[in-house]
Formats: structure tokens, C-alpha cells, sequence
């Protein structure tokens, strides 16, 4: 009993120093997401309307996101899979996750990066309310089409990922994140249904965290 009672209070010290450093740590991450939200604004313009840029100024911004978070890529993450062969479970084709963050116990949590910037740009530059309104239910249709293409790759279905039954999708723009969620309240649970976690920069490390103390939970 008593070697039991120690190995409890050792358990709740170290969750009591993890509560410490992750409140230092998001603070951290809120003064990254704070430096990112300048750029917002010259960087809709500069990528409006390319696809394929938008997309890859999302993992850009993601990967940011990780570097500033105190993760080491090649060792804390990796970008695309580098190197591991991953192959899907059932049907054998390779499959290239955005970002897969490295927890304990040979775990894992599989990040995508979904922007789409055009209709949210377009919302927040016109001032006719029709038109406002017409960008928005497009912009809000379009994170739903993510959701589910999301949920099509079954990513957490992959073989060699020791990871939750879901996926993280990074929207890297708080304010089109914001806006998303004041106007489709059912946008989360719509996304948890197809085992999809939104997230957003002010989010996301402090989600990256909780996740791995539930790992470390389930262990003990």
C-alpha cells in the first residue's frame, strides 16, 4: 500500500508539472498565433483564388505551428510520412498524411491542413449583405466538403499508426476558423460524428497535449 501511495503521488506530481509547463506553453503559442494573425490579411490577397497555394501555406503554417510549439521535425514529427511506407489497411494504397506527430508508446496523431481561403475572402471583402451571404454559405459548405473528403481517407486506418480513431484538421486562420464555428453551431459535432477534430493555432497545442496525457493515463 504504501509503494502504491508513492507511485500516486509521484502521478499527481508530474501531471502538476505538465499543468505548469503547458500553461507556459500555450501562452507561447498564443504570442505565435498572435505574430500569424498579421500576416492574415496580406496573405488572403496574395493566395486568393489558388488552390493549390493555399494549400500549401496551410502546411507551412502547420508545420510553423509545431516548430514553435518546441517540436523537432524528424523526431518529435514528420511531414508526408518521410520514409515510413505507409500503406492503408484495407486496400494497400500509400497514403501521405500532412503532418504525424510522435507521442509515447510508439502513439501517434495524424494532422491535416485543410484553408479555403477563396470564399472566405470574398466574404470579408464585399460589404453587400447579399453577397456576404452567399460567400458565407458557400465557405461554410466547403469546410463540410473537407470534413468529409477527410473522412473518406481514413487516415487512422493506416498500418505502422498506433493513433486514436480520428484525425485533427488545422484550419491555420483564426479568423475564418471563428467564423466557421459562430455560424454553423453544428460544425463540430458534425465533424466529430465523421471522427474529425477541428482545430485552430490557439488550439491546437493545447489539444497535441491533452491527447498525449490521455495516452499516459490509459497506460497507467
Amino acid at each position: 500500500l504504501q509503494e502504491f501511495q508513492k507511485k500516486v503521488d509521484d502521478s499527481f506530481g508530474s501531471q502538476a508539472k505538465e499543468q505548469f509547463s503547458l500553461k507556459r506553453e500555450i501562452e507561447r503559442i498564443v504570442t505565435v498565433n498572435e505574430k500569424m494573425t498579421l500576416q492574415t490579411e496580406s496573405l488572403s490577397k496574395a493566395l486568393k483564388g489558388d488552390i493549390k497555394a493555399q494549400g500549401t501555406w496551410g502546411e507551412i503554417m502547420l508545420e510553423k505551428i509545431l516548430e514553435e510549439s518546441g517540436l523537432r521535425k524528424g523526431k518529435d514529427y514528420i511531414v508526408q510520412g518521410a520514409d515510413m511506407g505507409l500503406k492503408h489497411a484495407e486496400d494497400g494504397r500509400v497514403v501521405k498524411p500532412d503532418v504525424i506527430v510522435m507521442l509515447p508508446e510508439d502513439k501517434h496523431i495524424i494532422i491535416d491542413s485543410k484553408v479555403s481561403l477563396t470564399h472566405y475572402e470574398k466574404y470579408c471583402a464585399t460589404e453587400d449583405e447579399a453577397q456576404r451571404a452567399i460567400y458565407l454559405k458557400d465557405y461554410l459548405s466547403s469546410i463540410r466538403n473537407h470534413v468529409s473528403g477527410l473522412e473518406q481517407r481514413r487516415y487512422q486506418d493506416t498500418e505502422k499508426l498506433g493513433t486514436p480513431d480520428f484525425v485533427l484538421m488545422f484550419m491555420p486562420i483564426e479568423g475564418a476558423y471563428s467564423l466557421a464555428i459562430q455560424q454553423d453551431a453544428a460544425l463540430h459535432n458534425h465533424a466529430w460524428d465523421k471522427k474529425i477534430v477541428i482545430v485552430c493555432p490557439s488550439t491546437l497545442f493545447a489539444t497535441l497535449r491533452t491527447i498525449a496525457s490521455v495516452w499516459r493515463l490509459e497506460l497507467q
